[in-house]
């Protein structure tokens, strides 16, 4: 019985140690539809979303992390229809939200939008989320997660469950 209560002050150390530390990943990725356009992709110091090798940067002071995904068509002189992509990932607030602007939203800024474009491009559309996190890497791409002490959590009673 005793090794159960080390086992347990075990898990509950590691998941005091691991509450200190906010890692999220750092990245920046425009894409456009036309690839044959001289458009701005990631020229912001960031490195690309799209590589696979994601920066990790400690966002403790800030405590979160924030992923921005956006889709926006424009209509560009002598081009037509063109769309891009984009996703910026870095530290952010503190909060666990996320914020969508649907087609409507954006709409009704369109003025303001194009004013902000260069002479023959006009935005046309586009939608998209804003979301802040706590967890670690939680502005990673969309997928199954597990924390440490979640994982060590359920080994610990599946011990228990075997050992009885």
């Amino acid at each position: 019985m005793e090794i159960k209560y080390q086992i347990l002050i075990f898990v509950v150390a590691l998941s005091f140690g691991s509450a200190f530390s906010q890692s999220c990943f750092r990245c920046a990725s425009i894409s456009w539809s036309d690839q044959e356009l001289d458009l701005p992709t990631s020229e912001l110091g960031y490195p690309s979303c799209d590589d696979g090798n994601l920066q990790v940067v400690d966002c403790s002071s800030q405590g979160g992390c924030l992923k921005i995904d956006y889709s926006f068509e424009f209509n560009v002189a002598l081009v037509g229809s063109v769309t891009s992509e984009t996703v910026f990932r870095d530290c952010g607030a503190n909060l666990n939200v996320c914020e969508s602007a649907t087609e409507d939203q954006l709409n009704t800024q369109r003025g303001l939008i194009n004013s902000m474009l260069p002479a023959g491009v006009e935005f046309v559309s586009g939608s998209g989320n804003a979301c802040f996190c706590t967890g670690n890497f939680c502005n990673g791409a969309p997928g199954l997660s597990i924390s440490i002490t979640a994982l060590l959590a359920s080994l610990l009673v599946s011990y228990i469950v075997i050992k009885w």
